[in-house]
């Protein structure tokens, strides 16, 4: 079965490597959203704030921070009259006295919105004791792929099975096949990382990245998950700021450019490691 955003909750975990005591969830309907990563909520025992727990984006009150407002509005997208629920840790209230919880917006606990603001680059996660008391270690991979990409086919199911032995482990899957938006983040992480992206698989984590699978990519991407469960490692996203490298505007381009590279998008072994 593909793991892809929607089922970031493999575990409880996911990026944030935090260990959550069973509780039960509290039904909520949004009311406001006030940042990134705090929002409003009606329960049956009144109104309160609720402060995503294991989190930190951006300000928006006061002094307002770099990104603040996307983090916020993407915050607003999510969540914005819906109804979730709440999911409580040992520590239930900060020093605000907002609720800090694990927000989810399905009931079955497929899709933390916590976890999702945190995969998108939205968000940080608190890697030492913060206003929540939790500690965090994540690991997150963006991997593009391209329908009829045989290698693309491969390396899913070892990603999926990286997934099971690493809890903390999570994998963005962006299909670049058709979808510009995903052919330009996948242009933008090629500039940040110096690397000239031609085709597909591409996998980032942390500062590096792979392009192609064959065994030895296979290896050395999961020695690279090793090292990030027990060293903090840059989320792609957040390690996303641009660069001056030319590439293809076009899918069209990319699939013509790899027709003409024979370790372009059919790459069995291209890599590129930056640490």
């Amino acid at each position: 079965m593909k793991k892809q955003i929607s089922l970031l909750v493999l575990s409880l975990v996911l990026t944030l490597s935090f260990t959550v005591t069973a509780t039960e969830l509290k039904e909520a309907k949004v009311v406001s959203v006030i940042d990134g990563d705090t929002i409003k909520v009606r329960l049956k025992t009144g109104t309160t704030e609720v402060r995503y727990t294991g989190i930190d984006t951006p300000e928006t009150r006061g002094e307002v921070e770099r990104y603040g407002e996307e983090a916020k509005n993407y915050n607003k997208n999510l969540v914005a009259d819906k109804t979730v629920w709440l999911e409580l840790g040992e520590k239930e209230r900060d020093q605000e006295d907002r609720l800090l919880a694990y927000v989810y917006l399905d009931k079955a606990k497929k899709s933390m919105v916590n976890a999702i603001l945190l995969a998108q680059g939205y968000a940080e996660a608190l890697t030492n004791s913060s206003s929540d008391g939790v500690a965090s270690n994540k690991t997150v991979i963006y991997f593009f792929k391209m329908k009829g990409c045989p290698h693309c086919a491969e390396e899913e199911p070892f990603l999926e099975e990286l997934q099971e032995k690493y809890p903390s482990l999570v994998v963005v899957d962006k299909e670049v096949s058709g979808n510009q938006e995903n052919l330009e983040l996948l242009k933008k992480m090629g500039q940040e990382y110096g690397r000239e992206v031609r085709g597909v698989p591409a996998t980032f984590i942390g500062k590096d990245v792979w392009v192609g699978f064959a065994k030895k990519i296979e290896k050395q991407i999961e020695e690279k998950v090793k090292y990030c469960t027990k060293n903090h490692c840059v989320n792609p996203m957040v390690k996303l700021k641009g660069g001056n490298h030319e590439f293809a505007d076009t899918f069209e381009e990319l699939e013509r450019d790899a027709k003409e590279d024979e370790r372009g998008l059919w790459s069995k072994d291209s890599t590129e490691n930056n640490e």
